[in-house]
């Protein structure tokens, strides 16, 4: 018995649906001591989802042009997996909010994104 299988590409990418501009605020955690606890810091922030060379994979970028501030994520099924593997960030879509967390280390501090589409 022999069978044949194909892996046809889908005529509608999914990756359109979530691409483009994201305006928000970006918070920045972080342990200060024992008296006063975790600070927060808060600024304005403008992400930017857009399609990459590689097959179903997205690329953020933080304030548009900032590529040190550069995340990949595979986007399939309307989840977002980061292929980043040591401290991976974290990417959620709930409607046209976008929610991004990133603890960089081990150290007490992370970044949190929240952010709407505009």
């Amino acid at each position: 018995m022999i069978i044949f299988t194909t892996c046809e590409k889908s005529a509608v990418d999914e990756r359109d649906k979530v691409i483009g501009k994201y305006s928000g605020i970006l918070v920045n955690n972080y342990w200060v001591d024992t008296t006063l606890g975790f600070a927060h810091d808060t600024y304005p922030v403008i992400l930017v989802l857009s399609k990459s060379n590689l097959d179903s994979v997205v690329n953020l970028n933080f304030n548009e042009i900032n590529v040190s501030n550069t995340h990949l994520f595979n986007y399939s099924g309307g989840i977002f997996k980061s292929l980043q593997t040591y401290h991976p960030p974290q990417l959620i879509l709930k409607q046209d909010s976008l929610y991004f967390f990133y603890k960089e280390g081990l150290g007490p501090y992370w970044k949190e994104c929240f952010t709407k589409k505009i």
